[in-house]
């Protein structure tokens, strides 16, 4: 009972922001994931909003059980090296914590220049947002992103809702309980942020 609450949970939480005509994935289609929530997504916050289970979904075994193991990998290098067959699920995580204000709405650097390096590629990308809030998302509308999922922390089902929304076996019907700004300007807190 718990594991399935915690899948629907996810599921309902999951909001698909973007989607050009590149899901849901096929069969046997090929995918590569990268990024840095690629091995492991952050489940929940930290603090008194962490929780410490080991029943958490693995992302890559959940993809291997829909579209087949070897239709799937994870690629943890700066400048992955991706076949010509291959769509791309860029997962970034950016974790937070109550009374820890962010220093901006940017992803992790590391996820910024692998998407930049994504982007020199005629590969159709995933980016999956495994945020603790908003982030800045404008500047990946014109790019080869084809899809944008915030999936915020999905707790221990997120793995496997996840890769049912990709492959159409469960409908992302998530709404927003946020809005994700398109520059600092947009914000109430432009004029005295940080503060």
């Amino acid at each position: 009972f718990t594991d399935k609450a915690a899948y629907d949970a996810a599921v309902e939480g999951i909001v698909m922001l973007e989607n050009k005509d590149v899901l849901p994935l096929a069969k046997n289609e090929k995918v590569v994931i990268v990024g840095s929530g690629a091995e492991e997504f952050l489940e929940c916050g930290k603090g008194s909003a962490g929780i410490d289970t080991n029943r958490v979904g693995d992302f890559y075994q959940s993809m291997c059980e829909r579209i087949g193991g070897d239709n799937v990998r994870i690629s943890k290098d700066e400048n992955p090296d991706v076949s010509a067959d291959e769509k791309i699920i860029c997962v970034c995580s950016l974790g937070g914590m109550e009374g820890n204000d962010r220093k901006n709405l940017l992803l992790e650097e590391s996820d910024i220049k692998l998407l930049a390096y994504l982007n020199t590629l005629d590969n159709d990308v995933i980016l999956v947002l495994n945020t603790c809030g908003p982030v800045q998302v404008s500047e990946y509308k014109n790019s080869n992103v084809k899809a944008i999922f915030a999936m915020f922390l999905p707790g221990m089902g997120g793995a496997d809702a996840l890769a049912d929304i990709l492959v159409g076996k469960a409908n992302p019907s998530g709404k927003l309980p946020i809005t994700f700004p398109e520059r600092y300007e947009d914000t109430p807190t432009f004029l005295n942020f940080p503060g």
